[in-house]
């Protein structure tokens, strides 16, 4: 009697599975064809960002370049300047609001500059 056992797969199924999971050609992602034309857009908010009157990022970029060695580094061409934060937005130097998707620990729970947190804090102080 032999030990082994006999898989319940012939040969012709084992490369059909063998394709099925290792082919790096097949593809069972959305077409972009069938993708919306527009992104999606962020629902309304009813809060205006303040003026930012800062360096710019490309007076920040350069600086970065000045001051900071070559070691450190990012995988970006031009960096992404936020500038303020609330709730679940932040806000780019030029107003632009961005939902955050990458937010810490303590952001995922209550958010940027929440009222009542801020409110809670400035009865403590």
């Amino acid at each position: 009697m032999s030990c082994l056992v006999r898989a319940p797969y012939g040969l012709q199924e084992k490369r059909r599975l063998r394709n099925l999971l290792f082919n790096g050609s097949r593809s069972y992602s959305v077409p972009a064809s069938s993708s919306p034309e527009s992104p999606p857009s962020l629902p309304p908010f009813d809060y205006e960002p303040r003026p930012y009157d800062g360096l710019s990022a490309d007076e920040i970029f350069r600086k970065r370049k000045v001051f900071l060695g070559p070691s450190l580094f990012h995988y970006y061409l031009k960096p992404l300047k936020i500038v303020e934060g609330k709730m679940q937005y932040l806000f780019d130097e030029s107003g632009k609001r961005y939902l955050d998707a990458f937010a810490g620990i303590v952001m995922v729970s209550c958010g940027h500059y929440h009222p009542d947190i801020v409110n809670a804090t400035v009865e403590q102080i």
